[in-house]
């Protein structure tokens, strides 16, 4: 519940809130979501991309864009460099084993 009382204290009346505040991301839930993967997660990437845009949000490909073997980090890095810098709310980045992505996260 920590979290919880940080949000309330960093969005006192009158302080600024915008889209990368994560507390108003935990509220109002993220609106572009960016996705990656590697070969072995290409098709369930393009699953989760089409239900993600069947609830009305904003799905960023960054790759990988077919099923033939890639260096899946330079994919991931592009998804987690697209929530650093704003340009996405959040994340999703699948392989095949899960172990990859998560180290490259």
């Amino acid at each position: 519940m920590s979290g919880v009382k940080a949000c309330s204290e960093n969005n006192a009346v009158g302080a600024e809130k915008t889209l990368q505040d994560p507390c108003v991301i935990a509220r109002t839930g993220p609106s572009r979501i960016g996705f990656a993967c590697d070969h072995a997660g290409f098709a369930l990437k393009e699953t989760l991309m089409a239900h993600v845009r069947g609830r009305g949000l904003e799905a960023v490909d960054y790759g990988a864009f077919g099923k033939e073997r890639v260096d899946y980090n330079e994919f991931g890095e592009s998804a987690c460099r697209g929530v650093r810098s704003g340009e996405t709310d959040a994340a999703v980045l699948v392989c095949g084993t899960g172990m990859g992505m998560s180290i490259t996260a």
